[in-house]
């Protein structure tokens, strides 16, 4: 299936500087579609996983406007051309 992943200006160096990638993956869920992003550029693998290849707590992650949290964290089931969406935390102090 196909999805548009929108990627946020901190994390473009390591995307080509894109601000969008289309990517065709198998699986269901939010995971499943940004293992294969990483796949497709390993520089992000660091950024969006942990060791243990789970995402990383502190990324907000929307499908189609809505939290990916309230869907069901990284396990949310996306659908055809729906579009993901990843902020970066921003700490402050």
């Amino acid at each position: 299936m196909k999805v548009l992943v929108k990627i946020p200006a901190p994390l473009r160096v390591w995307v080509s500087n894109n601000k969008e990638v289309e990517i065709e993956f198998e699986g269901q869920t939010l995971k499943d579609a940004l293992l294969k992003l990483v796949e497709i550029y390993p520089n992000l693998k660091d950024r969006l996983f942990d060791e243990n290849n789970n995402m990383k707590k502190f990324l907000a992650v929307f499908i189609n406007d809505v939290s990916a949290r309230e869907l069901g964290g990284e396990n949310a089931k996306i659908n055809e051309n729906d579009v993901i969406s990843i902020l970066p935390a921003i700490a402050g102090g």
